[in-house]
């Protein structure tokens, strides 16, 4: 196996920053200005990405192109408030195409006003285009959903063994 050049290893440090970036765009474009409504640029989101782009998720199922994307998130306007916490990136580049992985913690508001956590991994593609780094393909895999008040483990299992037991 060849060693990449210095040139090379530069560019693929760029490309991930630059997805990197891409996803917190994602999240600040979605979550919108406190105190909302979140969702405020459907457009502005749509154009992160492909115009051909594939997303799926187990509450709206699955969004295909971009005109279905900007319908989606006009929908999701009505969600008065959302932030996105995405953390632990795993973004691998190949040449033009790219594959990454992000955990997620979001707060929200339903539009019902009840307060709603939830935990899911992103599992993303993105391709290069002449406009920069787009997402081509989003899944959302949903760890939990739960009340906030609620929290996400049931009531006998909320109590927090010792510490002196913890490794």
């Amino acid at each position: 196996m060849t060693e990449a050049t210095l040139e090379q290893r530069i560019q693929q440090l760029e490309d991930i920053e630059q997805i990197k970036k891409l996803k917190a765009l994602y999240c600040k474009y979605c979550d919108g200005n406190w105190p909302g409504p979140s969702h405020p640029d459907p457009d502005k989101i749509a154009d992160l990405f492909t115009d051909d782009a594939e997303s799926e998720t187990p509450f709206h199922g699955k969004i295909v192109g971009k005109e279905a994307h900007i319908a989606h998130y006009q929908r999701c306007q009505a969600t008065p408030f959302c932030v996105h916490w995405v953390t632990n990136p795993i973004i691998e580049i190949n040449g033009d195409n790219a594959s990454g992985e992000w955990w997620l913690l979001v707060a929200s508001t339903s539009p019902a006003g009840g307060a709603n956590w939830t935990g899911a991994v992103y599992e993303e593609t993105y391709q290069r285009t002449d406009d920069g780094w787009k997402i081509k393909t989003m899944n959302l895999k949903v760890g939990f959903v739960c009340p906030y008040e609620q929290g996400w483990a049931a009531p006998n299992e909320r109590t927090s063994p010792p510490l002196e037991s913890v490794d």
